[in-house]
């Protein structure tokens, strides 16, 4: 009963949250230079879908005893996305004054707070049916990788780039390396530990 309970939450929870991008797309409409490429090229809102079909899928699939490697491997990589894309915003970002007033208050602290902190809880409540590699941590730096080398590449070709931090008319470029160093090295840092919290609720030693 309580693993139904649990896999319903997850299901709520992920329907939620593609609401709740969904409700920031449609406030972010009223923007005069508003783009749907630009809106779907934020960190938050790509990871944000993938966290919400992770949670529903993994929420079927563990209610039909069903395990996979595979998704494993994509619930640790959102664990690790969504921590980072918290902890970005709380330290980066969430002091910036919103200029354009769209932002919608519910939306922004449920993407940054709440779903990451219920996909950790997650993580510890129903570890992998086995626990993971610590080589799988160099898997999960691939997206991360990709989404730094789009943005800069993108923002270069059309001066828009979705943070500042990434923005050369904003932070020097030794301003922007040293925070794609940092966050690299959360990435592989945050990794290794959920794979290592993987391991311990699995008492499996294997490489």
């Amino acid at each position: 009963m309580l693993r139904l309970a649990w896999g319903i939450a997850k299901i709520l929870l992920g329907i939620t949250s593609i609401v709740a991008v969904f409700v920031q797309l449609i406030s972010d409409t009223a923007r005069a230079d508003f783009s749907i490429i630009n809106f779907f090229s934020y960190f938050t809102f790509e990871c944000s879908i993938l966290a919400s079909i992770t949670l529903i899928i993994f929420a079927i699939c563990n209610l039909k005893d069903v395990t996979s490697r595979i998704i494993d491997l994509i619930r640790g990589a959102v664990v690790v996305y969504m921590i980072i894309t918290g902890i970005v915003y709380w330290l980066l970002l969430a002091n910036i004054p919103d200029t354009t007033g769209t932002s919608v208050f519910w939306v922004i602290r449920f993407l940054h707070y709440v779903l990451p902190t219920a996909l950790v809880v997650d993580w510890f409540l129903c570890p992998p049916s086995k626990g993971l590699r610590y080589g799988d941590a160099f898997y999960w730096l691939v997206f991360p990788l990709l989404y730094i080398g789009y943005s800069i590449t993108r923002g270069l070709v059309l001066d828009w780039y979705p943070y500042s931090f990434l923005d050369p008319s904003t932070t020097s470029i030794t301003g922007i390396v040293q925070y794609i160093l940092v966050i690299g090295a959360g990435v592989v840092v945050l990794s290794l530990i959920t794979i290592q919290i993987s391991r311990i609720r699995n008492k499996d030693d294997n490489w």
